[in-house]
């Protein structure tokens, strides 16, 4: 996240969201393989959300929730032709 907050602070947006939605997709990872010994390899981060929502951990479900909305803005950081803004 140190990376995303500096990008923001530069208004590099573009850079800011990627790099949080890229640390939010590690952090899940981190969740499932220490919980579950696995994490999703697959193109659907979807699958992702319900792995995180099935690894145990405290507040899994509310947490894969937000996840699944972090993941949501990603097309739209990443691919929108206009600049996303703060």
């Amino acid at each position: 996240m140190g990376v995303a907050k500096d990008c923001a602070g530069r208004g590099l947006w573009r850079a800011a969201g990627l790099n949080a939605v890229h640390a939010a997709i590690s952090a899940a990872d981190a969740v499932c393989v220490r919980r579950l010994h696995e994490r999703a390899a697959g193109e659907q981060h979807d699958e992702a959300a319900d792995l995180l929502a099935s690894s145990g951990a405290p507040d899994a479900r509310d947490k894969a929730l937000q996840f699944a909305a972090i993941l949501d803005l990603k097309s739209r950081v990443a691919y929108e032709a206009r600049p996303p803004t703060k």
